[in-house]
Parts: structure tokens; sequence; C-alpha cells
């Protein structure tokens, strides 16, 4: 009903205002243009869609999804020159990778401390203190990682160093993909989270380790989650780089934090009052983590998985729904956007990520 509405307002308003008829006549134009450049190259872009006319779909999620990897693949694997798309706003603004084990804070923490052949209680504070930077050159100039628990405090002592010298070059201490909120006024942001957060966390290794060895996903995150400053998000990310450390047992398909901005994705591919008569979001999830590899065997799309049974995890499709909901929000308003534009770098095949996805093994 208010469809056919919103259609009869708007076709009122264009009649009786030649202008705002000019520019209904132009969005209509760009639209069937859109749609048949879509069905030309099968799949390789994606379609402009205004949401009140017509809603988003689970179909054009998993095309997002496809695209956005493949964006990474032709640009890193094949190594090919820019376009590597012909999507307008995936070309020109910046969209974080499909797998988050892919992004570069993501590789430097894989190379660094989760496959680094350090001592299994280095490895889990490390991971615990990365998780609150999640930035590499802090990490570096905090002095080299630690080996053994016994060099734990000096590297420590280094963070607060690292964050003087940010400051003095001007360059972030943290990183700039989530906000890190102060835990103390009156102090330095990262200082406080040292005196407040990663002291009191080494101070109870034992404990730290014990929950996450024990590998219960909703204990590990009521844990972390009790410290100040670390709530939902920052406990999952904190999660996440666990799930990679090779002695703890959990991993991305056992928990998954349906965020804010995860969640309003859903709403683009099932509908709002759909979603909200789900009282099990998650069952959600795993049927689109179960539908995607689906999708991609009938529709004849390339896609190139991390693991050979050809799947996705949980965290791909919670991460590519907030990404994807960004995605439509830009859509919807592409000059009103206010999205990181993204500029391509020539590639510097001296760079640790170059070389790391050099060295995947993909499967198709």
């Amino acid at each position: 009903m208010y469809h056919w509405m919103y259609l009869l307002m708007t076709r009122f308003l264009a009649d009786m205002f030649p202008s705002l008829g000019e520019r209904y006549n132009s969005m209509a134009d760009t639209r069937e243009a859109d749609i048949k450049a879509l069905l030309e190259s099968g799949g390789r872009r994606i379609e402009y869609r205004i949401r009140k006319l017509i809603p988003m779909r689970k179909e054009e999620f998993f095309k997002f999804m496809q695209e956005r990897h493949n964006i990474w693949y032709d640009r890193f694997i094949l190594q090919n020159n820019p376009p590597w798309t012909t999507d307008h706003i995936l070309a020109t603004t910046k969209y974080t990778n499909v797998y988050r084990e892919l992004d570069r804070n993501t590789v430097w923490f894989i190379q660094n401390i989760a496959e680094a052949d350090i001592e299994e209680y280095v490895k889990v504070m490390m991971t615990f203190i990365y998780t609150l930077v999640n930035n590499p050159v802090t990490m570096e100039t905090a002095g080299p990682i630690p080996i053994s628990l016994e060099q734990i405090p000096s590297y420590i002592g280094g963070l607060e160093y690292a964050e003087v010298y940010s400051k003095r070059k001007g360059i972030p201490t943290f990183t700039n993909s989530y906000f890190i909120y102060p835990v103390a006024h009156g102090m330095p942001k990262l200082k406080a989270y040292i005196e407040k957060v990663i002291k009191p966390a080494f101070e109870d290794i034992e404990s730290l380790v014990d929950v996450a060895i024990k590998g219960d996903p909703e204990e590990f995150m009521k844990y972390v989650t009790n410290y100040p400053g670390v709530g939902d998000f920052i406990g999952y990310e904190m999660y996440c780089n666990f799930a990679l450390i090779d002695f703890v047992p959990f991993g991305f398909n056992d928990f998954v934090n349906i965020g804010p901005g995860a969640l309003e994705g859903l709403y683009r591919v099932y509908g709002k009052e759909q979603v909200k008569a789900v009282k099990d979001k998650k069952s959600l999830l795993d049927s689109l983590q179960k539908e995607f590899p689906e999708f991609i065997e009938s529709s004849k799309l390339n896609f190139h998985y991390l693991s050979e049974d050809k799947s996705v995890h949980l965290r791909v499709i919670e991460h590519s729904l907030c990404e994807f909901h960004k995605y439509c929000t830009q859509t919807d308003n592409p000059s009103g956007s206010r999205r990181i534009k993204y500029i391509p770098k020539t590639l510097d095949f001296s760079d640790y990520l170059v070389s790391y996805y050099q060295n995947l093994k993909l499967f198709i």
C-alpha cells in the first residue's frame, strides 16, 4: 500500500513541478541503465537501488560479498591495474575485506603473535594487548614482541613510550577501525588502558589463559568484557583474535556478536519487521552462511575461499552485513555520503601484506 502511495505522490509532484519531473525521469533512466549493465556483466556490477522503491534482498547481499572479495583477488593475487570493478561506489570508497583474516592489521597479528614461536602465556597476553591497540606501528615502537613472561613488564613500559612518540610525530596510537573508549580521566588514553586494563590482566594472567584454553565462548566473552573499556564490540574483536591461536579451541563459527551494523544489514536483507519477529537472530546468519556457497555455485560467479571445504565462517557473514548496510546507505544517497574515499596505491612488493597474500592457498 505504502509503495503505491509513494509512487503516486512522486508522479504527482513530478507533474506539478517540471524540475522535479526531470529529476524523477533522470533517476528512472539511471536505474534502467544500471539494471542493463548488471545483466550484461553477469553480476560484475552491483545494482544501484532506491530503498523506498525496491528493498534490498539476499541475492544483492551475496553479490556484494562476491564483488568485494573479487576486487581483493584482482588487485593482490592477479595484480591487475585498476579499476578492479565497474561498481562506482566500490571502486571509489573504502570498504573492508570480506575475510577479516585478510585485513592488514590482522595479518600483522597472525605473523607476529598468533603464529610466532613464543610461550603460550606470552601469546595470550600479547593477543589481549594487541586487540586493544590494534596498531602495528604502536606495537613495533614499543619494542620487540616478548618471547617470555619476564619480558612483558618491559614491553608494557615501551607502550607508554610509544604513545608519547606517536603524539610527538602526529600519528595515531590506536587503530582507526574502531573507537577506543577512555577508561580514566586525566591521563593519556593508552596509559589509562595500561593502568586499568593491561596491568590487571597481566597480574591475573593465569585466569586469562584458563578461560581461553577452556574454550567456552560465552564464558570468554563474559570474562574479557568485565574489564573497563572492553564492551561487546572490543570483546568480540578479542574473541576473533584468540580464535586464530592454535591452542585455543573455539573458532569463528562457535560464537558471533551481532552488533548494530550487522543488525541493520539483516534488516536490509530480510526486512525489518521480519527480523524483529525472529527471536534467535543468529539463526538468520546461520542461514546466510549455508546459502552463500550455494548461491556462488548456482550463479556461476567466482569466489576464492580461504578454506578447502569452500565455506565462509560466521564472522564473514556478520561483518559483511555491516559493510552491506553502509553500501546500501551510500547507494541511497551517493552525494551525501561521508564514507572514506578509496585511492588505490601502487603495490609495494616488499610489503609484508603482499608477500603474505601471495603465499595463501585459495579454493574456487
